[in-house]
């Protein structure tokens, strides 16, 4: 399926699954389905999952590079003052993230990214999300497994038990890729209005 098609699914999906009755709650829990129905396409070079991994990869760059400028100057304390009510979990657990992004992004597509092992990992490094947002990005993540095995070409269910599963219906941007992205933003519409009515 496009990259079109995986946001709005995703983005659809965490909203159907966790209802809110608050618009901004909504419209942060649609923005978090939406990313993680893209995350997983960083395996692909050109797919919208990829160029935003490496967007996020030139900020981690750049706040790097600041960080060394500002060590070198003795402003360390001024710089990291910012990172105070981080603690060292929180690091380790965003350090391993992007890490395990840059692994993803080497490997072929539709391999370990979609694997169960991924999102497991991915979720567990996400855990100082809030529940709702959390939750949101798992969704979005499973609805893009769910979709992709409609697809001609296999997708990695498990890296570890060799799982690999096509339910052979569909090409990635055919007929059903289009029906289920205007599906999806027709469904996205009714539960915005859904919520700003409740």
């Amino acid at each position: 399926m496009s990259g079109k098609t995986h946001m709005i699914i995703g983005a659809t999906s965490s909203l159907f699954f966790l209802p809110t009755n608050r618009i901004s709650a909504t419209i942060i829990c649609a923005s978090f389905g939406a990313l993680g129905g893209l995350i997983l396409d960083i395996d692909t070079r050109k797919s919208k999952g990829a160029v935003l991994f490496r967007t996020v990869k030139k900020a981690v760059e750049l706040l790097l590079a600041l960080a060394l400028i500002a060590i070198l100057l003795g402003k360390e304390k001024d710089f990291f003052r910012v990172f105070d009510s981080w603690n060292w979990w929180n690091v380790i657990c965003l350090a391993s993230l992007f890490l395990l992004y840059w692994y993803g992004s080497t490997t072929p597509h539709r391999s370990f990214t979609h694997s169960i092992e991924f999102v497991i990992l991915n979720t567990f490094l996400l855990y100082f999300l809030p529940n709702l947002f959390l939750c949101a990005f798992l969704i979005g993540e499973l609805s893009h497994i769910v979709l992709d095995l409609f697809n001609k070409k296999h997708v990695t269910l498990s890296v570890l038990f060799r799982i690999k599963v096509s339910l052979n219906l569909a090409s990635a941007d055919g007929i059903v890729d289009r029906t289920l992205s205007f599906l999806g933003i027709v469904g996205l519409v009714i539960l915005f209005v859904k919520t700003l009515f409740s």
